[in-house]
């Protein structure tokens, strides 16, 4: 039985991370096509594609993908045309390169307050769920205040832990508040809507305060970026984006693993 909810609840954590990115995303595509954007796709996932669907009018792909880590948009850029231009495989991403439908823009001929807006509408959407994910908890009277206040207390913890060894933190338990078990507790309990919700919240409260984040590809880095080159009316050098992309990846990866690492350590 205990290895039935370890699969489940791993279950819902997945299925978790995938709702709240895809909400993140749909942010910025909606932003996007506000400030009249021309989009390409919106796919979940990554990876080989398992599923497409071409809207002939929008000239959107949307896809669903064989890796369930996340979901991104593709929206219209003269860095996209040029790397798919560059790539000596250029005819098998020819749906990359088709013209814009009339009346579109790329990414950056929009003003710069639209890029922003755009920039901040995946944190904007995971605030927005977030508080809506609560309200449903208190509607059913599963979740509080005491328990939002400690939820919140810990997700800055755990985001924090997440950067170094989870061997340098002194050992901590469940979060408490509001009569049931929170995200750090859920490997030892039956599913059920109280651990949904409470991976729902966090995941969606950590994802828009890590955004914020200056580091190579968040959107916190995205917005910097984008005011540098607004200020200077310079654009950074290509090398010098490969290095910080690369670092930024590396970093991501290591606090990803971290969390993951502290979430294993908090339950043995």
């Amino acid at each position: 039985m205990n290895s039935l909810n370890i699969f489940l609840n791993i279950l819902i954590v997945i299925f978790s991370v995938i709702v709240v990115l895809t909400i993140h995303e749909f942010g910025h595509f909606t932003f996007a096509k506000i400030f009249r954007v021309n989009v390409k796709e919106f796919s979940i996932g990554f990876g080989p594609v398992l599923f497409k669907t071409f809207t002939k009018k929008t000239n959107i792909q949307v896809s669903l993908r064989l890796l369930p880590l996340g979901a991104y948009v593709l929206m219209d850029s003269a860095s996209i045309r040029k790397a798919y231009l560059d790539e000596p495989n250029a005819k098998k991403y020819n749906f990359y390169l088709r013209a814009r439908p009339h009346k579109t823009k790329l990414l950056e001929q929009i003003a710069y307050w639209q890029q922003m807006l755009n920039l901040f509408g995946g944190i904007f959407f995971n605030l927005i769920f977030f508080t809506f994910f609560f309200g449903i908890g208190q509607a059913i009277s599963i979740v509080n205040n005491d328990f939002l206040l400690s939820s919140l207390q810990n997700i800055f913890i755990q985001i924090g832990r997440s950067f170094v060894l989870y061997s340098l933190w002194p050992m901590q338990g469940s979060m408490g508040g509001g009569g049931g078990h929170a995200p750090g507790s859920f490997f030892q309990s039956p599913p059920n809507s109280l651990i949904l919700l409470s991976w729902l919240l966090s995941i969606n409260f950590s994802t828009a305060i890590v955004n914020l984040i200056p580091i190579a590809p968040l959107d916190g880095w995205k917005i910097m970026q984008t005011s540098y080159e607004k200020i200077t009316k310079k654009t950074l050098p290509e090398k010098l984006l490969v290095i910080l992309s690369i670092t930024g990846l590396i970093l991501v990866f290591w606090v990803t693993l971290g969390g993951i690492i502290n979430q294993i350590r908090s339950n043995s």
